[in-house]
């Protein structure tokens, strides 16, 4: 056991029947150090190699990469589908009123056969808008499958 004096200006001094060992470290309620080695994370960095099958961060390098003819056909028929659904309106930007930008989001998708699929998607990005003052007006109601189903059987029930 440890003994400490309550008089004010004393030191600490351990009682004679307890040692300095791990088991008095475990019983006043702390932890044994780790005796684990620790090493740093090494990763590694290959700058030099281009890859084809990846697909393309930015529009720009989707223009520049051999297959470009086939992302931007993709990326035509994605603004084709958006101007059809009247996904947006074309319009001037209010005075002191921030415009959330877009990006283009690339994939190749791969069927059984091996057989690339190219697909673009032009996405908001949300993170860049005010969320005291936006949030009122991109509110996007979903429900779930399940939910809308029970709904339907409640209302079958109740007539």
């Amino acid at each position: 056991m440890v003994s400490m004096s309550d008089e004010p200006g004393t030191e600490y001094n351990p009682s004679e029947d307890s040692d300095s060992s791990i088991e008095s470290v475990i019983e006043a309620g702390q932890r044994e150090p780790s005796k684990r080695v620790w090493k740093p994370t090494v990763f590694y960095q290959c700058q030099n190699v281009h890859n084809e099958q990846r697909e393309p961060i930015t529009y720009a390098e989707a223009m520049m990469r051999s297959d470009s003819t086939k992302w931007k056909e993709t990326i035509d028929r994605e603004i084709q589908t958006l101007e059809e659904n009247n996904t947006w309106e074309t319009c001037d930007v209010p005075e002191n009123q921030k415009v959330v930008s877009s990006k283009w989001v690339f994939r190749i998708k791969r069927d059984d056969q091996d057989f690339p699929k190219y697909k673009a998607r032009l996405v908001a990005r949300g993170f860049e808008q005010d969320s005291i003052l936006d949030l009122n007006d991109c509110y996007a109601p979903v429900a779930k499958l399940s939910t809308v189903r029970l709904f339907v059987v409640i209302a079958t029930k109740l007539n």
